[in-house]
């Protein structure tokens, strides 16, 4: 869950308040010196991997010196600090968000692949849906565990009135709130078209 989370994060922020360093677990023990504590795992994981780490002192917290840490966060101890005091609390939010602001950039667009589906229906061979799965990287338990799935892409829009969302990759469009009235069978040929 870490590792997933971290995978899509620009920035971490490390709370440190004043007792960080001697916070201890229900039995006792020091969980900084626990290498199977969450946030020693979080924080040793974001600096392993390069991520902007960026340690808030709390309730009057000093940064803690390279030596205090373990060896997988010594480097926490080089990053730039940021002061949350409680006397300039909604100042120093200010400030902390245009730091982010400025270290974060809007990622890259997306530039997805569309897919040609096929527009008539077919008879495939289990030969036949295994090789397309290959073929598009689609994941399938027993049959293409290697398959990764495409990248999509979605746009949201107002169509008709209702709000649609629109997958880039596959041209696939739906109704994001469904139809708000009861339709039977042979009527949704022509909801759809309109």
């Amino acid at each position: 869950m870490i590792a997933a989370n971290l995978a899509s994060s620009h920035v971490l922020l490390a709370v440190i308040g004043p007792r960080w360093l001697s916070s201890v677990d229900s039995k006792g023990q020091s969980r900084l010196q626990d290498p199977t504590d969450f946030v020693r795992r979080e924080i040793a994981a974001a600096l392993e991997r390069e991520i902007k780490t960026i340690p808030l002192l709390v309730g009057g917290a000093k940064m803690p010196q390279s030596g205090d840490l373990p060896a997988d966060l010594t480097r926490l101890a080089q990053c730039q600090a940021f002061q949350l005091s409680d006397a300039e609390f909604p100042g120093d939010v200010s400030r902390l968000i245009a730091v982010l602001r400025s270290s974060v950039k809007p990622p890259a667009p997306k530039k997805t692949k569309a897919l040609r589906l096929r527009a008539e229906q077919a008879t495939l061979s289990r030969d036949d849906v295994t090789a397309m799965l290959a073929m598009r990287g689609f994941y399938c338990r027993g049959w293409n565990e290697a398959g990764k799935g495409i990248a999509h892409e979605y746009k949201t829009m107002v169509q008709a009135g209702a709000v649609v969302v629109l997958d880039k990759a596959t041209n696939l469009m739906w109704q994001k709130s469904g139809n708000n009235h009861a339709t039977i069978f042979e009527e949704t040929h022509l909801y759809i078209q309109e």
